[in-house]
């Protein structure tokens, strides 16, 4: 049911170029700064951008553009209402909505981080073919995360929460131990930034998948609410 659910909404997603637009500027704006590092000749190029800007800025709201282009201009409740309509469960159709959003967002991530640790990798950077992959790993694993956290954040309340939640991310992420709860402290960590919380980077790579879970398990707690 719930892939059958997924495969209708992502075609839905697909026959509407204006949604499937959004996210560009973004990631324009990705390659963009990768030609500025190029310019400078950084010689730490790759891991310069994808810690800095990347991780902190252009991830999530890329993402968040995503999540918008699944979820329309409406939360998770108004997204599936054509589902539940024909006697889909709640919950399972706002997960296959989340699912979708979550494999878009992870593989435009992974297919950016990628092109950015090519296309700006200096001369002290990891070898390029290695360092390449693992930034398209870790991209897509964030993105997916941030996804499902966006989607959480959409099926809360009247749905329009996800702006708060990025909101949350950004404000509360670094600087305080209320980091290990949002995706951009763990995403700066794994990019190769500072780590700002008292954990190993392989932790936060663990700790992003248990994210995962908890936000789909919140968007089905949240969904199951509004549907009493």
């Amino acid at each position: 049911m719930i892939a059958s659910l997924a495969r209708a909404s992502f075609t839905r997603l697909r026959r509407s170029p204006r949604e499937r637009l959004r996210p560009l500027p973004w990631v324009a704006f990705a390659f963009l700064l990768s030609s500025a590092k190029i310019a400078l000749e950084s010689p730490h190029g790759a891991t310069d951008l994808l810690s800095g800007m990347f991780a902190s800025f252009v991830l999530p709201f890329t993402v968040y553009a995503v999540v918008n282009a699944v979820l329309g201009r409406g939360g998770m409740r108004a997204s599936t209402r054509g589902f539940v309509a024909i006697g889909a469960d709640p919950s399972r159709a706002a997960l296959a909505t989340t699912f979708v959003a979550m494999g878009v967002a992870g593989t435009l991530a992974a297919v950016v981080s990628f092109a950015i640790a090519a296309l700006a990798h200096g001369s002290a950077d990891p070898p390029l073919l290695v360092d390449a992959f693992v930034s398209a790993g870790v991209g897509g694993l964030g993105g997916a995360v941030y996804a499902s956290y966006y989607c959480a954040g959409a099926s809360f309340g009247e749905g329009n929460a996800r702006g708060l939640f990025l909101l949350f991310d950004l404000v509360f992420a670094t600087g305080s131990e209320l980091g290990i709860l949002f995706p951009r402290a763990h995403v700066l960590a794994l990019m190769g930034a500072e780590p700002s919380l008292d954990i190993s980077r392989r932790a936060s790579s663990v700790v992003l998948v248990v994210l995962a879970i908890v936000y789909l398990l919140l968007v089905v707690r949240f969904t199951r609410r509004r549907a009493s």
